[in-house]
């Protein structure tokens, strides 16, 4: 084969191998943070729920997605969690496991009080996603089938960063052989109370959850908007309400922020991130789908955070001034740290 020949071929074929990359590499990269110590109850049972239906949509759509589960400071007597989830039939989601050790954990100020930093877990997930697209939510939330059809037909916009609103169920927890198809049509039918941006919505008032709903995401953030009715601007541009749950934006915009703020606290920093983008100049987005929380309890008592007082005036002279405080060095996500890795793609 003469040279020209060969060189010719070796293009072709590099060529044909190029575009079969760009064709399977993930579209999306979702962030779940994980630790198997049973937080608010059934924990295994609602992140296997939110797995097995993230499979089932991502087949359904042939939409390749990658999950990455970032179990931080996992306890030493408890089984890590890709021994025990089941990860089967995972034709177009690659999951990929990273552990950050105790080591790691006892290095960060505050490690003492708290076993769990959400928001550096997050970072270190973000950092290390492959897709264009990041998608920062939580272990049990179940996508719908509606915002797995939009992904599968649009193209998202660079310049934007995408909110939605969470619709809270009763269920507690899905049996291991409720198929995904049964395990969305519940989640539709039990969902009780979605959080829009101007606040929440009771589906269901006269059932016991729409009451408690009713009690705790409505007149209880009513009593706190009159409390602190003296701060200007309380209302806020940016979809707040349950910022943690639904986050997708650009590599490039994650990194332009540099993610979360890294500080080792639980309270808000989740909004602050929202502001920041906005204050940023990119647009807020509000995808017209129901993303389902499956319903469990919480225990942050002892744990470092900031005040709703504190949060709303800075998140105000964040939007007043256009001008967020990037906290996080280059090195955020722990990017100078390696970390070790488990992959469950159809390939393994």
């Amino acid at each position: 084969m003469s040279l020209f020949r060969k060189s010719r071929y070796l293009f072709v074929r590099y060529i044909q191998i190029k575009i079969i990359i760009e064709r399977i590499k993930p579209k999306l990269s979702i962030i779940f943070t994980a630790r198997n110590d049973n937080y608010g109850g059934n924990l295994v049972e609602r992140i296997q729920a939110a797995i097995k239906v993230l499979i089932y949509l991502t087949n359904k759509y042939r939409f390749y997605t990658e999950l990455i589960i970032v179990e931080y400071n996992p306890p030493g007597d408890k089984l890590r969690l890709h021994t025990i989830l089941k990860l089967d039939n995972n034709k177009y989601l690659t999951i990929r496991f990273i552990e950050v050790p105790h080591a790691y954990h006892k290095t960060l100020p505050s490690s003492d009080r708290t076993p769990f930093f959400e928001f550096i877990a997050k970072n270190i997930g973000i950092r290390r996603a492959t897709a264009d697209f990041i998608l920062s939510t939580n272990l049990d939330i179940i996508f719908s089938d509606q915002l797995f059809a939009f992904f599968s037909s649009h193209t998202l916009d660079a310049h934007a960063f995408y909110r939605i609103n969470r619709t809270d169920i009763d269920n507690k927890e899905f049996p291991p052989q409720m198929t995904s198809e049964k395990i969305l049509t519940l989640s539709k039918q039990s969902a009780y109370v979605t959080l829009t941006e101007r606040g929440p919505v009771i589906l269901r008032p006269f059932s016991f959850m729409g009451i408690k709903a009713l009690i705790l995401k409505y007149l209880y953030p009513l009593f706190v908007f009159l409390k602190f009715q003296n701060i200007k601007n309380s209302v806020s541009p940016v979809h707040e309400q349950a910022a943690g749950d639904f986050l997708l934006m650009h590599k490039k915009i994650w990194n332009k922020i540099r993610g979360f703020s890294e500080e080792p606290i639980s309270g808000y920093l989740d909004g602050y991130i929202l502001c920041y983008a906005y204050s940023m100049g990119y647009s807020q987005i509000i995808l017209p789908f129901p993303i389902y929380h499956i319903l469990h309890d919480y225990a942050r008592e002892g744990r470092p955070t900031k005040t709703l007082a504190e949060y709303i005036t800075n998140r105000n002279r964040i939007l007043k001034t256009k001008k967020p405080v990037i906290q996080n060095h280059l090195h955020w996500g722990a990017y100078n740290h390696k970390f070790q890795e488990k992959v469950f793609s159809k390939t393994t």
